[in-house]
């Protein structure tokens, strides 16, 4: 793999990254406020370190104003970026024209989280709530519960159930259709990080070890809880069937098998602590404290 390390993407530390457009494009946001879209593509075409930010197609600098840009999410059908703040708005930017966003709708606490399947977009919030947007009617909430005692972290959903973590070391998982808790789970350490896919959900948390929790037949039971390997809080979880990726601020991102036994097949050592990754096939991304992204590509695709 080769790593391109970009520099002062963002004027403090980058919240999310968020690769998006199979891989051609990562979009981040930061503690500035801003909105950026780098060109991976460019950047495979960059030997220079020093040109990386060459790379940068559009930049949004006050895209929630003087607060922190903290989510990202994605509807790839329709080329839809929506985009949450401490500003307590969420946004939503057409990719092809960036410069604006195309709508606005202010909650009344910090987003925290954001998440888009199903053609709907569901965001967790600092003040316990939990909202289920249809962009297609408008940014409006058509959903809105309260189930958790603090700030809500981390978010999934599918077509019936939107899944929150909080940090009162609970996961609800949420039945949209009847409108009701189907259940709750209880943690040690509080949920910091999700990944729902493949029929599997798995949950990072602020004790670094990650829960498999199977959703078939809207059981949602706990599986099993693995040691990650990380010495901190795991910030961000990403899994597919090669692999499981976590990321932590213990400075490392590690990929681990995806078995009874995830054993690490990599460790990635990074600059300083890692708030969150994106993983696209071989395209890695991670949005770092130190004010910089990383992104990893397999040598056999860099010129």
């Amino acid at each position: 793999m080769k790593m391109f390390h970009i520099k002062d993407a963002h004027f403090g530390s980058v919240n999310v990254v968020n690769i998006l457009e199979d891989g051609w494009i990562c979009a981040s946001g930061g503690r500035d406020g801003a909105l950026k879209l780098w060109n991976v593509s460019n950047l495979k075409e960059t030997p220079e370190p020093q040109d990386y930010k060459s790379c940068l197609l559009n930049s949004k600098t006050a895209a929630h104003g003087n607060a922190w840009l903290w989510s990202i999410a994605y509807d790839k059908q329709n080329k839809m970026m929506y985009s949450g703040g401490f500003d307590c708005n969420i946004k939503t930017w057409d990719l092809d024209n960036p410069s604006l966003p195309v709508t606005s709708y202010s909650l009344a606490s910090p987003i925290l989280c954001l998440a888009f399947s199903h053609n709907a977009l569901s965001s967790g919030c600092y003040g316990r709530s939990v909202s289920l947007f249809d962009p297609r009617v408008s940014l409006q909430p058509v959903i809105q519960h309260i189930h958790h005692k603090k700030p809500v972290i981390c978010i999934a959903s599918d077509e019936k159930f939107i899944i929150s973590g909080s940090e009162d070391k609970s996961v609800v998982i949420y039945d949209k259709i009847a409108r009701k808790v189907l259940k709750t789970l209880q943690f040690e350490g509080f949920p910091l990080s999700m990944s729902y896919d493949f029929h599997q959900l798995l949950v990072g948390d602020v004790l670094g070890f990650f829960h498999v929790i199977d959703p078939t037949e809207q059981s949602f039971e706990l599986v099993q809880t693995y040691e990650t390997g990380h010495k901190l809080k795991v910030t961000g979880i990403q899994h597919s069937l090669g692999s499981i990726i976590t990321c932590s601020t213990d400075k490392t991102i590690r990929i681990l098998e995806p078995n009874t036994n995830p054993q690490p097949i990599a460790v990635l050592s990074c600059s300083s602590e890692v708030s969150k990754i994106s993983a696209y096939k071989t395209i890695l991304a991670s949005a770092n404290t130190d004010d910089s992204i990383t992104i990893w590509i397999p040598e056999e695709e860099c010129s």
